[in-house]
């Protein structure tokens, strides 16, 4: 079946704006012979657990750009097996997508955006645009450690040439505007920032015997860091704390853990040191830090003090039915 001169014309238009204007690159994009676009589809698993998913990112490596992109987590390994990789792109595409519609799969938007926002600091691009698959894996398996705060990520990937015009004219979800370039998450993630009255730079305690690794805190722990600047503010927090040493000097204050984000070595954290103030730490390594133990603790004694009080439960009943066994 011909196509409509009247389609012809806005797939020819649509290749124009896509190629700068470039009249012979537009023909060649309409008869598919000039491609402008990586497609990097890849599967996922965390060994030794039942976290599985699969992705389909389209970008235009050279500019940094994110065009579209489609995320699915599972906890089914057969599911996992239906899902090929090597498919084309749009066989990748319809598979996942079709998978989705199974009330045990999310299509997991979080995810998808740790990724694209991961996308620049680990300078994945060039290996995409090298089509380096075992380089883009690696970065990939990374990212995905990062996020599900696990170190046993297994990536399979595989990357295809596409255009825009076929990539425009597929179903697959196309990203806004403020999503396709990515940025830093100083960038990414201004919101958390612009909800505080002030921001204090800051720095963590290191404590490579009793720390905590910063890939294994969690929001609400309370952490020991350190001013960057001895200012006024940071002053006055430190006296409401009792951080003041005998010669004037700030000593490590206290923070509940916000939230971290990741950047390409390590973590951008954010805490809570007062009442709509917040400290920022840009650590770099996945360090061990110092933990405020005292919470801790009573956590272990509020769950010691339950277990105490369940086996007092469970002896007295014990102790009932022997006496009414007596009795009878």
């Amino acid at each position: 079946m011909a196509i409509p001169e009247s389609n012809e014309i806005s797939r020819f238009n649509a290749a124009m704006q896509f190629t700068n204007g470039d009249e012979d690159k537009a023909r060649r994009m309409i008869s598919g012979d000039y491609t402008d676009l990586k497609a990097v589809k890849c599967r996922f698993q965390m060994e030794n657990s039942d976290i599985f998913g699969a992705f389909i990112i389209a970008v235009k490596p050279e500019e940094s750009l994110n065009l579209s992109a489609y995320t699915i987590t599972f906890e089914d390994r057969l599911t996992y097996d239906k899902i090929s990789q090597r498919d084309s792109w749009k066989t990748f595409y319809s598979n996942i997508s079709k998978i989705a519609e199974s009330s045990v799969v999310t299509e997991d938007a979080e995810l998808r955006n740790h990724i694209l926002t991961s996308c620049e600091g680990f300078d994945i691009y060039p290996d995409i645009q090298a089509s380096d698959i075992p380089a883009v894996s690696d970065k990939l398996e990374e990212i995905i450690n990062k996020f599900f705060n696990l170190q046993n990520a297994l990536c399979e990937t595989e990357i295809e040439m596409l255009s825009s015009l076929a990539l425009s004219e597929s179903k697959i979800p196309m990203l806004k505007k403020n999503e396709t370039k990515t940025s830093s998450p100083e960038e990414v993630k201004p919101d958390i920032e612009r909800e505080a009255d002030f921001v204090m730079n800051a720095k963590i305690i290191v404590s490579p015997v009793k720390g905590k690794y910063i890939n294994d805190i969690r929001p609400g722990e309370i952490i020991k860091l350190l001013p960057l600047k001895d200012d006024p503010l940071s002053r006055k927090i430190a006296q409401a704390q009792k951080s003041i040493g005998e010669n004037g000097e700030i000593l490590p204050i206290r923070g509940r853990l916000k939230a971290k984000y990741p950047n390409e070595k390590g973590y951008i954290i954010y805490c809570i040191v007062g009442k709509k103030i917040l400290a920022k730490i840009i650590e770099e390594e996945n360090v061990k830090i110092d933990v405020d133990s005292s919470s801790s603790d009573k956590q272990n004694n509020e769950k010691s003090s339950l277990s105490l009080y369940i086996i007092l439960l469970v002896a007295l009943i014990f102790i009932s039915f022997f006496v009414i066994y007596a009795l009878i």
